[in-house]
């Protein structure tokens, strides 16, 4: 049973569980949304019907779609969050009556900027980790990998303006 609507504001009335399971799961990345539709021939159909679509119309569309993605997520996503983490420095000094809570937050935000961009010669951050899956044609692990990198960026973000308002 799946509904459609609701009379209630759905984000404030149902959690995003009850979300999930009353309206189905919404796809996260671009890649999740193509192999959903791939997925589901009854949607597949519906566009087939009265030959208003082609099978070959679909699958360029799909490999389009999928090229703007990778050229997208590649070429601006990771390139714009490689900007913002490079804006984000160490602003608390000893003389600036640095508070442990300062060091602690500049150094989970240390921590996150490494997972993102910065490889070692044992270990590939995230950006390296989703370039490579892309060319190598693992856009599952790609996909996967742009989640991580959305929530990370989610956290350092908010990590970086409560440690920047903490400074005199």
């Amino acid at each position: 049973f799946r509904e459609y609507r609701s009379e209630n504001n759905v984000f404030e009335y149902y959690s995003q569980e009850e979300r999930d399971k009353l309206y189905g799961k919404a796809p996260t990345t671009v890649w999740e949304n193509i192999n959903a539709f791939a997925s589901n021939e009854i949607k597949q159909q519906v566009l087939k019907k009265g030959d208003v679509f082609t099978d070959e119309i679909i699958n360029a569309f799909r490999v389009s779609t999928t090229e703007k993605w990778k050229n997208e997520l590649e070429g601006r996503i990771i390139h714009d969050n490689i900007m913002l983490l490079k804006t984000f420095v160490k602003l608390h000094s000893e003389q600036d009556h640095a508070t442990d809570l300062d060091v602690v937050n500049w150094e989970r935000i240390v921590y996150l900027k490494t997972k993102l961009m910065k490889d070692s010669m044992t270990k590939k951050c995230i950006f390296t980790k989703i370039k490579n899956a892309i060319s190598q044609g693992d856009y599952d692990t790609a996909s996967d990998l742009q989640i991580q990198m959305n929530e990370k960026m989610s956290e350092i973000r908010s990590l970086y303006i409560g440690y920047k308002n903490n400074i005199f």
